[in-house]
């Protein structure tokens, strides 16, 4: 009888597990429509690709060449040493959801465009819907900087 217990048991859990991956995964789909619908507006012709720096041209630059990076990071000395791990172009782009480990829990991971005005556009880093952090680039002047990283 005991053994029927733990089988019964153990074919529970892996039950539940396979249906926390269906999840996961159904997820993953969800995230994945909603960033691309704003990659596809962050590539449009809204206010924040208006004016002579587009944001779409400032980004694609900015998320390529490390020297226009580093010219256009308006973090002081703390804020940079702080998100030193997140300071390489290749961070800033959207990203599709992949499912990842989040200290020792699978998790959907992606990156969305947010709040895309004529002079701000955010860069969201969620975790399974939830924000990590927030990117923030603003329009100074005419050209566009990364102006903060909140958490």
């Amino acid at each position: 009888m005991k053994l029927k217990s733990i089988i019964a048991g153990f074919a529970l859990l892996m039950s539940l597990g396979a249906s926390a991956q269906y999840d996961l995964n159904a997820a993953a789909e969800e995230y994945k429509a909603d960033v691309e619908a704003s990659v596809r507006k962050m590539n449009g012709n809204d206010k924040h690709n208006a004016g002579p720096e587009p944001f779409k041209e400032f980004i694609a630059k900015f998320s390529t060449d490390e020297a226009f990076m580093n010219e256009r990071i308006a973090l002081d000395d703390k804020a940079r040493e702080k998100y030193a791990d997140l300071l390489t172009p290749s961070t800033f782009t959207a990203k599709l959801p992949v499912i990842a480990d989040n200290n020792g829990t699978d998790d959907v991971y992606y990156q969305i465009w947010d709040e895309m005005q004529f002079h701000t556009v955010h860069l969201n880093c969620c975790w399974d819907g939830v924000l990590e952090n927030n990117i923030i680039f603003m329009k100074k002047n005419g050209k566009w900087y990364l102006d903060a990283i909140t958490e």
